[in-house]
C-alpha cells in the first residue's frame, strides 16, 4: 500500500481515449495553415481588381467568377482547418 505522501499524479480515466490526428491529418493541417493566407490574399486581390473593373462588364464578370471560386475554396479550407484544429485541441486537452 502507498502512504498518503507518495500519491502519483492523477491519471486519465480508464477507457477514455482522446483520438489523436493521424499523420495524414497532421500534414493536412500544416498544409491548410500555409494555404489559408494564400487564399485570403488572392480573395483580397480579386476584390480590389473587381472594384477597379467598374465599367468593364466582361472583365468584372470574369473576376466575379474567379472570386466565387476562391471564396468557395477558402470556405472549404477554413472548415477543414477548424475541424482538424478542434480535434487536435481536444486530443491534447487544450480546449478553452
Amino acid at each position: 500500500t502507498r502512504s498518503e505522501g507518495t500519491r502519483l499524479a492523477p491519471r486519465r480515466q480508464r477507457g477514455v481515449r482522446r483520438p489523436r490526428l493521424s499523420y495524414t491529418e497532421q500534414r493536412r493541417l500544416a498544409q491548410l495553415e500555409q494555404e489559408l493566407p494564400r487564399l485570403e490574399h488572392r480573395r483580397d486581390e480579386l476584390h480590389r481588381e473587381l472594384v477597379e473593373a467598374v465599367g468593364d462588364h466582361l472583365r468584372a464578370g470574369e473576376l466575379a467568377e474567379a472570386l466565387d471560386a476562391v471564396m468557395s475554396e477558402l470556405d472549404q479550407a477554413e472548415t477543414q482547418w477548424l475541424e482538424l484544429h478542434m480535434r487536435e485541441e481536444a486530443a491534447t486537452g487544450e480546449l478553452g
